[in-house]
């Protein structure tokens, strides 16, 4: 059969047989990674500047900072709140500050658009803080005997479930997990060696939780340049100027509310 090209069509089961082999998404653009998302990159006068500046500004206008495991450590610094994707959005669903300012990537903004009160606005520092990232299998073949514990949010998600249900992977030996809810499972399982498929940055956090088990990055160069868009400068400039407000069609969001509320009920 000749190679699949853009507009084919085909069967259900046969498109699906074919998705682990070919990739029929479109191309997507990423970002490069702006050099400031390194502090040491700011000269330290300047990042001392900004740092009281964001202080200033968040107790004059009333914000509320929330900052996603992801984002570059000096924003984690001065955020209220630190996190995963149902972390921050419990928090800021929960917050009555009169501006809610997150650093993640932009769906979870629309989140907080969707059930924020109506005195509320959502910013976010940078509008090309989108979402994109199929390595576990390789890894797996290299540390055949290695637990595998996958973010739902990474495009090897829909690959490792059908492996599960395939039975290649047995259930106890690859779970789904948060971010946080990673630590928790790579401390319980038995297994050494631990195949983490998320951002690189979430090694550190799981090698703290379980300093014994050894964390095995299924794609070592998976660093999330969207989240990386948001850097302390550009976290400042939305403060001070009150950009970038997210909002959400109000027909859509009426239609979302009640889901999300249910997502956000997770204990």
């Amino acid at each position: 059969m000749d190679a699949p090209v853009s507009g084919d069509i085909f069967p259900a089961i046969q498109a699906i047989r074919m998705i682990d082999e070919i990739d029929l998404t479109p191309p997507i653009e990423i970002p490069p990674i702006p050099p400031e998302v390194n502090p040491e990159t700011v000269p330290e006068e300047e990042h001392r500047q900004l740092h009281a500046e964001i202080l200033r500004l968040k107790k004059e206008r009333n914000a509320y900072i929330l900052a996603h495991n992801y984002a570059p450590k000096d924003i984690q610094d001065i955020a209220d709140a630190v996190g995963d994707s149902l972390y921050l959005a419990q928090r800021g669903a929960a917050s009555d500050a009169d501006i809610l300012l997150e650093a993640s990537v932009l769906f979870m903004n629309q989140i907080l658009a969707i059930m924020k009160k109506p005195h509320q606005r959502v910013l976010a520092p940078d509008l090309g803080a989108l979402c994109s990232p199929y390595h576990v299998e390789r890894q797996r073949q290299l540390y055949p005997d290695a637990a595998v514990v996958v973010h739902p949010e990474c495009g090897c998600t829909s690959a490792c479930m059908r492996q599960m249900a395939q039975g290649s992977a047995p259930a106890h030996m690859m779970q789904f997990r948060s971010t946080q809810g990673m630590a928790e499972f790579v401390r319980d399982t038995p297994q050494k060696v631990v195949i983490m498929a998320t951002e690189v940055g979430n090694i550190h956090p799981l090698s703290k939780a379980a300093p014994a088990k050894t964390i095995v990055p299924a794609n070592p160069e998976a660093v999330c340049a969207y989240m990386k868009q948001n850097t302390f400068r550009k976290l400042y400039l939305s403060l001070r100027d009150g950009v970038h407000e997210i909002e959400v069609d109000a027909e859509l969001a009426a239609r979302a509310r009640l889901p999300i509320e249910r997502m956000l009920s997770i204990v």
